[in-house]
């Protein structure tokens, strides 16, 4: 990771500038025509994935549009910072990010079950009952069982209470009460992937910004806008990552625009508001603590913001939240992993799997938090300003993580726009081939990768991070 995401400031050819948009002279430079030509392979892989129904990598040609769709991405990264802006140019951006979306949404892959999680908790929440006290297969919750049984027949680990935070399930109960609740589940669970379809469009306003304070091309923000794994995963999955990404984005691009104070609670507000919906947010408020004047009232707008976005759900359920869902994911889960799939079984060597202290879990899992906790404590000494620091916080933990779902790597696009990386660019393009045990998991139940998906995906990364490296320290 050290040394892949510096993040830089350029400068754009000088621009004639009109009013308030910028035109170009006339003659437009191959580098816009690839730029725009890369958009072709994006829509035609979504598109075609959108037609072949629910996702399956193991087919050829599903594998072949994930493929072609990714390539058209990497296209779309090394010719953004080549390409000088141009109303028509943003149009364009513009309309190949609402296509993609307007594919997103036609889609039915059924990548995760966590949308069938937020209707149940979300319609849960509306009816006054606090998810994160019963599994949704308790007991307690039997009247519900019976009232929705397609809804509960869907949500997946049914053995596990709500681990969302708060916000989220007052924004998913929202959603789904203006759907018409879980009696129209087809409906709710349409309106939240609308819902956070649009959150992932409104990342590309905080990230503009961005762009233009580095002096980059805003039309970087197709990098975020034209990949297909966003795509895939807000508009045609609904997770409500998209929410939180939006939020810390717009958190650092208060941080970056110089002014009054204000601005400093401002970004702690956002940043408050993301880790309400998502815990890794929160890894960013020492930094941004430090980059704003005025530290005690920047403090006390996130603590002020997060008793906000708690007291919906206290309002609604009548309870402060509880951590036993998200407890039980913190132990138990695992799936695809960069590094955490060879420190576990070391423990596992000489402890037993007692769910004791010094259970395998436990200590690997202590030992990756501590590392990434090291990892912070670096950025921190080296004088990380918020946007470089919250690079390399989100770059550790999806390095670390024990669980590396497909969308998790949604966080890092972004920074992609500010700061290409070979590396992490390759990843993110072969994300979607992480689904790729999806087909036997709907038919037996079981999430069993093949022997060649880790080498596949994690040693080409590992290889060419290594390159960034060493590419970016003979540049200095």
């Amino acid at each position: 990771m050290n040394g892949a995401f510096p993040i830089a400031v350029h400068r754009n050819p000088p621009l004639k500038r009109k009013g308030s948009y910028i035109f170009l002279n006339p003659g437009r430079g191959r580098a816009e025509a690839a730029f725009v030509a890369c958009l072709l392979p994006v829509l035609v892989g979504v598109g075609w994935l959108v037609v072949r129904g629910p996702l399956e990598c193991s087919r050829p040609v599903s594998g072949l549009a994930l493929a072609l769709a990714g390539l058209g991405w990497l296209g779309v990264l090394a010719c953004a910072p080549r390409v000088r802006d141009s109303l028509a140019l943003l149009l364009v951006v513009a309309s190949g990010a609402l296509a993609l979306r307007s594919l997103g949404l036609a889609s039915e892959l059924r990548l995760s079950d966590d949308l069938e999680r937020y209707v149940w908790e979300g319609a849960l929440l509306a009816e006054g009952v606090d998810p994160y006290a019963h599994a949704p297969d308790a007991p307690a919750l039997e009247s519900f069982q019976r009232r929705w049984p397609e809804l509960h027949a869907r949500v997946g680990h049914r053995e596990v209470p709500a681990a969302y935070p708060p916000l989220a399930q007052a924004l998913n109960a929202g959603v789904v009460c203006l759907a018409g609740g879980a009696q129209e589940p087809q409906a709710a669970r349409f309106a939240l992937r609308l819902f956070y379809g649009l959150c992932d469009l409104g990342v590309c306003v905080p990230l503009a910004w961005l762009l233009r304070r580095r002096g980059l091309p805003l039309a970087g923000v197709a990098v975020w806008a034209w990949n297909p794994l966003v795509v895939l995963e807000f508009a045609g999955a609904g997770h409500l990552d998209a929410l939180a990404i939006l939020c810390t984005l717009a958190a650092l691009a208060a941080l970056a625009n110089r002014g009054p104070e204000a601005r400093g609670g401002r970004a702690l507000a956002w940043l408050a508001t993301g880790t309400a919906l998502k815990l890794l947010p929160l890894a960013v408020v020492p930094f941004a603590l430090r980059a704003v004047r005025g530290r005690g009232r920047a403090a006390l707008a996130f603590f002020a913001a997060g008793l906000v976005c708690v007291l919906p759900f206290v309002l609604l359920s009548g309870e402060l939240p509880r951590v036993g869902g998200l407890s039980a994911y913190a132990f138990r889960w695992e799936s695809f992993s960069m590094l955490y799939r060879w420190i576990e079984p070391l423990f596992a060597r000489t402890q037993l799997y007692d769910e004791s202290w010094s259970d395998p879990r436990r200590l690997a899992r202590g030992l990756v938090f501590g590392v990434w906790l090291a990892l912070g404590v670096w950025a921190w000494v080296r004088g990380y300003e918020p946007a470089r620091a919250a690079c390399w916080m989100v770059a550790g933990f999806l390095v670390l993580t024990p669980t590396l779902h497909p969308w998790y790597l949604t966080w890092i696009v972004p920074f992609l726009a500010l700061r290409p990386s070979l590396a992490w660019s390759a990843l993110v393009a072969a994300a979607p081939f992480l689904y790729w045990p999806l087909e036997r998991w709907r038919a037996q139940g079981t999430w069993a990768e093949p022997a060649w998906l880790w080498p596949a995906v994690a040693l080409p990364f590992w290889g060419l991070l290594v390159c960034d490296a060493w590419r970016r320290r003979g540049a200095r």
